[in-house]
């Protein structure tokens, strides 16, 4: 997003953004409408009469003016259905308008001052389209506030977002592939120095590659699936290695058409490390990690056996997935309990951004 972009979200009328002026708004509709219907010449002979059609009218243009705003443009207006929207206005305010010439003719007739029964004599639908036209400037008053709305606070979210995608990159950094990650496999490859050189050779590699894909993959938005189990695969097979392929074990069984789909890269990373962080795990009681896919997310599951320690975690892991793919869909990823197994579920996304 340029700089230019973001001085115009900065200096956007909060009166018409802001949830706390909300009230004030709607305040302000009501006295235009008031002042408009008030602000004629009597239409009747009689006061009392000339009063209850002014106060109907404000009631009918009020109420056209809340459906627009929390029915037709939410359902309709929002969801690209622009011909439907428009119909259904002008449905609206034809049946209003059929609604009104009954109540005339068969009540107020009577009572009509000589000047306004010529007028009412006149064609028909120049008096309809002349309604229409009424009720275009409070509905479209209404839906340019509506529409702008929702373009400022769509840009504004874009912008946060943006502006803590440098943060969330150094916390992906810090937290998944923290010192801890490096300091352990160096341990461990000191090990198998001296035990098993070819099988240190092999460890060596994987850990490049691992480092290579952070490098790769860290500022891009989304990732191959096919990528980012690779990666996991890589990953878990080092951390396999440390613990025992017995005491952890992982298992994936992902059908191939899945493949092609995407996700945040090292989001599954991030929840594979936090499935060894909080369990503990043992040659008695292994910790086992299972990747699935179940209706366009990605599930990773894993035995509950939490550890003493973390049992107050502040979900910092959690926070980061949700935020980073808070970037392009609304879609949030879940995160519960279920059957003594913690399950995580990654929506996939279908195509790349």
């Amino acid at each position: 997003m340029n700089i230019l972009s973001v001085k115009m979200f900065d200096n956007a009328p909060s009166f018409f953004v802001e949830k706390k002026y909300r009230v004030f708004r709607h305040l302000l509709v009501f006295l235009c409408v008031l002042a408009f219907t008030f602000d004629n010449d009597s239409a009747y002979d009689n006061k009392s009469i000339d009063f209850w059609v002014k106060i109907s009218s404000l009631f009918i243009i009020e109420s056209v003016i809340y459906l627009n705003l929390y029915l037709f443009i939410p359902k309709l207006l929002y969801k690209g259905r622009f011909i439907s929207y428009f119909v259904s206005w002008l449905v609206l305010v034809f049946l209003i308008y059929l609604l009104f010439i009954f109540v005339k003719e068969n009540y107020l007739a009577q009572h009509l001052l000589s000047k306004q029964d010529d007028i009412s004599k006149k064609n028909f639908w120049l008096n309809y389209w002349g309604i229409c036209i009424l009720f275009s400037v409070f509905i479209g008053s209404t839906t340019s506030m509506k529409l702008l709305q929702a373009w400022v606070r769509d840009n504004q979210r874009i912008n946060d977002l943006e502006k803590g995608l440098v943060e969330l990159e150094m916390v992906q950094l810090k937290d998944q592939i923290n010192p801890h990650f490096l300091f352990n496999s160096l341990n461990v490859l000191s090990g198998l120095l001296k035990q098993d050189p070819v099988k240190a050779e092999k460890f060596i590699s994987e850990l490049a590659q691992i480092y290579r894909y952070v490098l790769e993959f860290l500022e891009k938005q989304v990732a191959l699936l096919s990528d980012e189990l690779r990666f996991a695969q890589l990953y878990m097979h080092l951390q396999q290695v440390r613990y025992g392929e017995q005491e952890l074990q992982f298992y994936v069984n992902v059908p191939s058409d899945a493949l092609g789909r995407f996700l945040p890269p090292l989001s599954l990373q991030t929840v594979l490390e936090n499935a060894m962080k909080h369990n503990s795990t043992d040659i008695h009681s292994p910790l086992k990690i299972e990747i699935v896919c179940e209706n366009n997310f990605l599930v990773i599951k894993n035995n509950l056996q939490a550890r003493q320690s973390n049992l107050g975690s502040l979900g910092i892991g959690q926070k980061n997935i949700i935020q980073r793919y808070l970037l392009f869909t609304d879609i949030k990823p879940e995160f519960y309990v279920e059957n003594n197994e913690y399950i995580v579920k990654l929506p996939l996304i279908e195509a790349e951004l």
